[in-house]
């Protein structure tokens, strides 16, 4: 668990540096841009089966994250964060989800916001359903993007999304870089 969440915090790492170097760095719309993002996790009706982990990483191309910064919503801890004027990288850990649904927002404005997911199955059965996730992107309140993804029983493997709020019509997926 703790490798699929280092993982997870490594392809958090190149995303934020792949996000960053966009073609036209010097615009103004993709440097300076910085909103408020909020990610709803809603999950299939196997979700009880299944404890989560949460890499959460809120990035500003030109600084301005100090140690206010937080995700609202999410179980974080101060263990394995890592907080600069750029980027802030929190763990989330669930061990039970309790509930089908999971709404977490960036305390301030950020240029681009990742979430890297673990989902285990917490049960013993080799037949268990799968979990399903969908994460709805949202900008200053409005819904801009969503995408869906799939949790196998046995499967350990992370999933990595995030989305640059100047370019909110594309999410990057770590499954472009297998």
């Amino acid at each position: 668990m703790i490798r699929n969440m280092l993982t997870g915090i490594l392809c958090l790492g190149f995303l934020f540096f792949s996000s960053c170097s966009k073609k036209d760095e010097n615009s103004p719309e993709s440097s300076l841009t910085k909103k408020i993002v909020e990610v709803r996790l809603t999950f299939s009706e196997s979700y009880s089966n299944y404890s989560l982990v949460l890499g959460l990483q809120g990035t500003s191309v030109n600084g301005g994250l100090n140690e206010n910064f937080n995700f609202i919503g999410a179980n974080t801890t101060n263990e394995n964060s890592i907080v600069l004027p750029e980027s802030v990288i929190k763990t989330a850990n669930y061990y039970v989800l309790t509930s089908s649904q999971l709404s977490i927002k960036t305390s301030h404005p950020v240029s681009t916001f990742s979430i890297a997911m673990t989902a285990l199955n917490i049960r013993e059965a080799d037949n268990s359903e799968p979990l399903s996730v969908i994460i709805d992107f949202f900008i200053e309140g409005k819904k801009v993007n969503s995408k869906t993804t799939k949790f196998e029983a046995n499967d350990f493997g992370s999933k990595v999304y995030a989305i640059h709020v100047a370019k909110p019509d594309k999410i990057i997926d770590s499954s472009e870089f297998n």
